[in-house]
């Protein structure tokens, strides 16, 4: 069975569960129907967590954020990837990407925080600017990113204008599908 849009699985169940004078509907047709119905309802998510601190070297480029925990199995289409900071995603689906955590900010430092889609930056991002003193910042974007395709690969990467380290701790992201209309 593979997930459909919410469009598919209405054609298919105008095509098998036409009216059925004749005997047409069968219980395989029903028991297709229902996998499918249930494989496209059926929660999808993955992501990480920081527990502790982790630190980027974001000094002028973006570089993805290395979360330090996996909270879970990936649950398919997803797959996660610790080491590179990524979540992969093998079928067709919207994504709602939920990112919340806290970090720091010195003085004169601006740091942006982005969304990536196969190494290319999204719309979505959360700017910081250092004021007077070191404070702590809370970091919040909620995203859906549509109509990805097969194989896409996300990272939450961090850019410091300055020379500081970038600090994240106590957060997590988290990746889910969204089911398609058409």
């Amino acid at each position: 069975m593979t997930r459909k849009s919410i469009a598919a699985l209405i054609a298919q169940s105008d095509s098998v569960l036409a009216d059925n004078t004749t005997g047409l509907i069968t219980p395989v047709l029903l028991r297709t129907l229902m996998k499918d119905f249930l494989e496209t309802i059926q929660p999808a998510y993955a992501g990480f967590q920081v527990l502790g601190t982790v630190t980027v070297a974001a000094n002028g480029t973006f570089k993805p954020i290395l979360w330090d925990t996996v909270p879970g199995a990936a649950q398919p289409p997803f797959s996660t990837n610790l080491g590179q900071g990524s979540v992969s995603n093998a079928d067709i689906c919207n994504t709602r990407h939920t990112i919340a955590f806290t970090t720091t900010c010195a003085n004169g430092n601006n740091l942006t925080f982005a969304i990536f889609k196969n190494g290319t930056q999204t719309v979505w991002e959360q700017i910081i600017s250092g004021n007077n003193q070191i404070t702590n910042w809370a970091v919040s974007i909620v995203a859906v990113i549509p109509s990805t395709a097969p194989g896409d690969v996300f990272t939450v990467r961090v850019k410091n204008s300055q020379t500081n380290d970038v600090s994240i701790t106590n957060g997590e992201w988290m990746v889910e599908q969204v089911p398609l209309r058409g």
